[in-house]
């Protein structure tokens, strides 16, 4: 099973998202633009993980979500990796005044080490992916485009959960599935 841990974006947020996807593809970028309805926040990518590990996973993920408080979040400003020179990933950030997200990370990271998943301490941009770019043409006026962009208006949303998420690639693009749902503690 292919796993990965993710926040859930209203759908306010991912109107907002289509939005900007829409000003960018009329760049004529060579992109492969991830569908609204699988835009997500992703805080850990587990891959390739054996079925049998799945109650364990489910159980230590509810004592991350049980130490962790909900928080706001807020769409924030258009991005690439690894940077605009060589644009590869399209993204918009997350905007955490609550600093909510490191402390949910890291408990994340504990739980999935202790199973034995490989620890990811890197610095994290949140960021939620709009598109991978798959040839540089276009990518002079990506950046432009995206200075010319105004500010964000989807609302700040309440992070109240966690998802544990199955991806199943198939020539149509990820097909995904929610696993379990992981409730953050009341503030």
């Amino acid at each position: 099973m292919r796993l990965f841990l993710a926040i859930d974006i209203p759908p306010a947020a991912r109107d907002a998202l289509a939005g900007v996807q829409k000003a960018f593809q009329s760049l004529d970028l060579k992109a492969a633009w991830v569908p609204p309805a699988n835009v997500h926040l992703t805080l850990k990518f587990l891959g390739e993980t054996h079925p049998g590990l799945v109650p364990e996973l489910k159980t230590r993920m509810q004592h991350s979500a049980g130490q962790s408080h909900r928080f706001s979040l807020s769409l924030g400003a258009v991005g690439v990796f690894p940077h605009w020179r060589n644009p590869r990933v399209l993204w918009v950030g997350m905007e955490d005044p609550e600093g909510g997200l490191p402390p949910l990370i890291r408990c994340i990271e504990d739980e999935t080490a202790a199973m034995g998943f490989e620890r990811d301490d890197r610095a994290k941009v949140p960021h939620l992916t709009l598109a991978r770019i798959k040839s540089p043409r276009g990518k002079g006026r990506l950046k432009e485009r995206a200075e010319a962009l105004e500010p964000m208006t989807a609302a700040p949303f309440e992070v109240a959960s966690f998802q544990l998420i199955e991806s199943e690639l198939s020539r149509q693009g990820s097909r995904y599935t929610t696993l379990a749902r992981f409730a953050l503690a009341d503030k």
